[in-house]
């Protein structure tokens, strides 16, 4: 993420945690290892400044991470 933008993955990533998946889930919809796919959520919530997945969430939806596409 740079200057507010997300990348694919990123954005793919949040709108499982939307949909409430589980790791095990969002993993393989992602094709990734569960430990991968946390290690990225791990990344975005730092670099978002956020503590928790909710927060996230809530970051996502004030930042509009979800309703664009970055070109």
């Amino acid at each position: 993420m740079t200057n507010g933008r997300i990348t694919d993955r990123q954005r793919a990533l949040l709108r499982a945690l939307l949909r409430d998946s589980t790791d095990d889930k969002i993993a393989a919809e992602l094709h990734v290892g569960r430990r991968t796919m946390q290690r990225w959520l791990k990344e975005l919530m730092e670099e978002a400044r956020v503590a928790n997945r909710f927060a996230l969430g809530a970051h996502a939806a004030r930042n509009g991470w979800l309703d664009r596409r970055e070109d």
